[in-house]
């Protein structure tokens, strides 16, 4: 008989997630109550957006950017679009609709955990980047380049996130050695172009 999953009540209070640190705060938290409940199937994105929220603050931090504080505050309201979307499942028992497809059941037990990753940043970078730069970006112009310059992030991250969702299945094992290429370069390509679609969208 399939064990229950424990009810996921935790609502976070976006207004204490102030600065790109507390986003890494936040999102550890959120790796103890995950797992085991009736949104576990996150656990996984929720793993990777730590690995590329804290290259993108050390990015940060080192001047890599032109424009820091757009980029700070970018980061801030795009995570907070994740958290309030598990607020709504915490108050109203559902995610949005963009969200669900990371948490269907169906399959859900044998799908390998780079799924689950992929299908959560499909949903954050197609549903919440769009409002997420609308309320921080106001010359798109200017801050092209620093958008092109988190492709290098997230492809640094990627490598990591690769090693870290590899199961220690036979099969999967082989494929970690080759990780860089099986993994990483079509799941780039595929995030790259999302991103490049809302860029897009945002400048048209």
């Amino acid at each position: 008989m399939p064990q229950s999953k424990r009810q996921y009540q935790h609502v976070i209070n976006t207004k204490t997630v102030a600065l790109p640190e507390d986003i890494v705060a936040t999102l550890k938290e959120l790796n103890k109550l995950l797992p085991g409940s009736e949104v576990q199937t996150l656990l996984p994105f929720n793993k990777a957006y730590i690995v590329v929220t804290e290259k993108l603050n050390t990015a940060s931090k080192a001047g890599r950017f032109e424009h820091t504080d757009i980029m700070n505050n970018l980061e801030l309201e795009f995570a907070h679009l994740y958290f309030q979307a598990l607020n709504n499942f915490a108050e109203k028992g559902s995610l949005p609709r963009a969200w669900q497809k990371v948490n269907q059941r169906t399959f859900s037990r044998y799908r390998p955990r780079a799924i689950n990753v992929m299908l959560g940043a499909s949903a954050h970078i197609n549903h919440d980047l769009l409002p997420a730069m609308r309320r921080t970006i106001k010359k798109p112009q200017e801050f092209a380049k620093d958008y092109a310059k988190v492709s290098g992030v997230l492809l640094s991250s990627a490598v990591v996130i690769a090693d870290d969702t590899m199961t220690p299945a036979s099969f999967t094992m082989t494929l970690k050695t080759r990780g860089h290429t099986i993994y990483t370069r079509p799941a780039m390509w595929i995030i790259n172009r999302w991103r490049t679609k809302v860029w897009k969208e945002f400048t048209d």
